[in-house]
C-alpha cells in the first residue's frame, strides 16, 4: 500500500466489496498524469466537465477524486473563479501551477485546509457544549448563566 492509498482512499470502509475491488484496479498515478495532460491541453485552466470531456474513457466519479490530491500536491490551484458546467451548476475553475510556484501553492492549500478543519472542530465543540448544557438543564444539573 502506497502513501496515496492511505491519504486518499477511493472506497469507504462501509462500501461494498465491489467498490474496494474497483478501487484496487485504478492506477491513481497514471490517472493523475492524464488529468494534468488534459489541463495542459485545455490551456492550463479548466472545470471538471472540461476534463471529463477530454478523458471520455473515464467516468466523472473516477476523474473527480484526483483533483484534491493534485491540489494538495501543489500541481493545481483554485483560481477563485467559477463557470457553469453541463448541469448548469457552477464549478470551480482550477489551473495548472508553474513548477516554480508548486511549493507555495501546496503550502497555501494546506493552510486553507487546516483553517477549514479548525472551523469544523470549533463548530463541533460548540455544538457539543450546547448539547451538554441542554442535557444538564434537562436533568437539573446546570442552570442558565450560573443562575440558580
Amino acid at each position: 500500500m502506497d502513501v496515496d492509498e492511505l491519504l486518499y482512499p477511493a472506497a469507504r470502509n462501509s462500501d461494498p466489496i465491489t467498490s474496494h475491488e474497483a478501487e484496487a484496479e485504478i492506477d491513481k498515478t497514471k490517472l493523475e498524469a492524464e488529468v494534468m495532460c488534459a489541463f495542459r491541453a485545455l490551456g492550463g485552466e479548466a472545470i471538471m466537465d472540461d476534463i471529463c470531456k477530454c478523458l471520455p474513457r473515464y467516468r466523472m466519479h473516477t476523474v473527480a477524486p484526483r483533483f484534491h490530491p493534485l491540489l494538495e500536491k501543489g500541481e493545481l490551484e483554485d483560481t477563485g473563479k467559477k463557470r457553469k458546467g453541463g448541469s448548469k451548476r457552477s464549478q470551480r475553475v482550477l489551473a495548472v501551477v508553474p513548477k516554480e510556484r508548486m511549493a507555495e501553492a501546496r503550502a497555501s492549500f494546506m493552510l486553507a485546509e487546516l483553517n477549514r478543519i479548525e472551523r469544523r472542530i470549533q463548530s463541533a465543540l460548540s455544538k457539543k457544549r450546547t448539547y451538554e448544557h441542554l442535557l444538564g438543564m434537562y436533568y437539573g444539573e446546570e442552570t442558565i448563566d450560573g443562575m440558580d
